[in-house]
C-alpha cells in the first residue's frame, strides 16, 4: 500500500484516541444523508423568483426522500450508542471485579508471605535448638554416651 500511495497514513488505533467506530453500514449511509443534505442546500440556494416554485418542489421531494432515512438512521444511531454505552459498563464493571479479584489475590498472597516467614523463624529457631544440643552432646565423653544408650535400650526392653 505504501508503495503504490506514498503519502497514505495509517491512523491512529482508537484504543490510543478513544475515538469509538461506528459500523460501515451506518458511515455509509451517514455519507448518503451528507450527500443529500448538500442537494438540498443546493436547491434552497438557487431560488429566485423566476424558478420558486419548480426549485420549491424539487427541495421538497429531496427533504420528503431524505427525512425517512435520517430519523431511521437517527434511531440506528442511538441504538449503537446504546450498545456501545452498555459494552462499555460492562467492561468497566469487569475491569473493577478483576481489581477486587487481584486485590484480594494479593491479600492472600501477604498473609501467605507472613505465614511463610513464620515458619522460616521457627525452623530456624528449631535448627539452632539442634545445634545447640549437638554441641552439648559432643562435649558428654562417648563411653558415657555408650552406657546411657545401653541403659536407655534395657529400658525400651521392659
Amino acid at each position: 500500500m505504501s508503495e503504490r500511495w506514498p503519502s497514505l497514513e495509517r491512523g491512529q488505533p482508537a484504543a490510543e484516541t478513544g475515538r469509538k467506530h461506528i459500523p460501515s453500514r451506518l458511515f455509509k449511509q451517514a455519507l448518503w444523508l451528507d450527500e443529500k443534505v448538500q442537494e438540498i442546500t443546493d436547491a434552497l440556494a438557487d431560488i429566485n423568483i423566476l424558478n420558486a416554485g419548480k426549485k420549491r418542489e424539487q427541495a421538497l421531494q429531496i427533504v420528503a426522500r431524505w427525512l425517512p432515512d435520517a430519523e431511521s438512521f437517527t434511531a440506528q444511531v442511538k441504538s449503537v450508542d446504546g450498545w456501545i454505552h452498555r459494552l462499555e459498563t460492562a467492561i468497566h464493571v469487569s475491569e473493577s471485579k478483576r481489581k477486587d479479584e487481584v486485590d484480594e489475590l494479593k491479600e492472600t498472597v501477604n498473609e501467605k508471605d507472613e505465614s511463610l516467614m513464620k515458619y522460616k523463624t521457627e525452623v530456624y529457631r528449631l535448627q539452632e535448638n539442634i545445634r545447640q544440643q549437638k554441641r552439648l552432646l559432643d562435649r558428654i565423653p562417648s563411653d558415657v554416651l555408650d552406657g546411657l544408650r545401653e541403659k536407655g535400650k534395657r529400658n525400651r526392653g521392659r
